[in-house]
């Protein structure tokens, strides 16, 4: 769509169709900064909010050819944040593999650092290489054969083809040191691991995709480029979103009820995750967690609860639940007969609560979602009223302290 944009020049009008818009999505080598700069004057703008898996999408497909046959162990890695490295040939295809690679959990963010395309010209290049401390959380592209040793100790090596081999000719999970390795020394296309599988392959699926070996021949071939995307798009989909379901119910089980919220207290806050509780609660459900994939999703969940992708979801979640409550807390005191309570109130309890409710506003004010202005204005009111009631030199001394 942007690309459709005319040119712009200074003395020229254009239509903003899409300057209220934002676009949510994870780009390599940063830290999404959520919160918008403070004086800017999109902070009076309501701005439609969408977000992308990716600012690229990749042809899946074709990107993920020569490790679709492992299609739930690489959703695995990049979902625990593993350390992985992609060879290729050239930049493009090593960028639109790492760039599929992480938009396989969406919805979920990957949070991690991720490069499509790392050269020794890089500043981390000596901490990526040295072999004296673990491979740290990323995901590299990279087309220097120099890599090839440099980085054959990481974990995870996803060697990509030239987009014109065949799936059948994909390499296994090595054993040993010798990484599958053909009679010139190279790694064969394919993913070099000695990571075991938590979750079983879908058969089924990937006979679909035609890159199952033992399932038979397989409709893949005939199927369009695009068919072949949305199949891998949906299972990737389903898996993560059937992944998150368990984790989403535990923490609506951490959240206060709204009837719970007293207005002379600070508002409450969601309950600190218990990780062992929580996997208390999924061995009650079994090992079957979803109807379509068979596995080990106890230690799954044991090895997404330690990595930052799920520090980052539960951050957010954390984030969002209290600043709802927040909201509910203020809605409470603007709409609350504030005269009433005053009444036979100490000016130590008045000015305790006006502390307590101006700290209350002061954060909300600070994060997403936005206070509505209508509540705002009507919380600065009551506000006022609480300090109309105190005498004027308690009046000044409050002013002194919230400025």
């Amino acid at each position: 769509m942007l690309q459709h944009e005319p040119m712009a020049t200074p003395t020229s009008w254009r239509d903003p169709s899409t300057a209220f818009t934002w676009l949510h999505c994870p780009v390599a080598g940063s830290n999404e900064d959520r919160q918008a700069h403070t004086g800017s004057p999109y902070l009076y703008l309501k701005p439609t909010l969408v977000t992308l898996p990716s600012i690229h999408d990749p042809e899946l497909y074709m990107a993920l050819q020569p490790i679709l046959d492992k299609f739930e162990l690489i959703w695995e890695l990049v979902l625990t944040n593993q350390p992985i490295v992609v060879m290729a040939n050239s930049p493009t295809i090593c960028s639109n593999m790492v760039q599929a690679l992480v938009s396989l959990i969406h919805p979920l963010t990957y949070t991690a650092d991720y490069r499509p395309y790392f050269t020794i010209h890089d500043t981390e290049f000596k901490n990526y290489t040295t072999r004296t401390q673990t491979p740290p959380q990323v995901i590299l592209g990279v087309t220097n054969p120099f890599f090839a040793k440099a980085l054959d100790h990481w974990p995870h090596i996803i060697k990509a083809g030239d987009h014109t081999s065949s799936i059948a000719n994909g390499a296994d999970e090595y054993r040993g040191t010798s990484r599958g390795r053909s009679l010139e020394g190279e790694l064969k296309p394919g993913l070099h691991t000695k990571y075991k599988a938590l979750l079983q392959k879908d058969k089924m699926f990937l006979k679909m995709l035609g890159s199952y070996k033992g399932g038979g021949g397989g409709a893949g071939g005939k199927r369009p480029m695009e068919a072949l995307n949305v199949m891998i798009k949906k299972q990737a989909l389903q898996l993560t979103t059937g992944f998150i379901t368990p984790l989403e119910k535990y923490i609506a089980g951490l959240s206060p009820l709204t009837k719970n919220v007293n207005l002379w207290r600070p508002p409450p806050q969601l309950a600190p995750f218990n990780v062992e509780q929580f996997l208390h609660i999924l061995e009650g459900l079994g090992t079957q967690i979803m109807d379509t994939v068979k596995g080990n999703w106890i230690d799954l969940y044991r090895n997404f609860l330690s990595s930052p992708n799920f520090v980052a979801w539960y951050n957010a979640r954390k984030g969002d639940t209290n600043q709802k409550l927040r909201l509910f807390y203020l809605d409470m005191f603007s709409k609350a007969d504030i005269r009433i309570w005053l009444q036979g109130k100490t000016e130590p309890e008045v000015m305790d609560f006006y502390l307590q409710v101006k700290y209350c506003l002061t954060t909300a004010l600070k994060v997403y979602p936005s206070v509505p202005s209508s509540l705002h204005q009507g919380v600065k009111t009551k506000l006022k009223t609480i300090t109309d009631a105190l005498p004027p030199d308690l009046q000044m001394r409050l002013c002194g302290v919230v400025a």
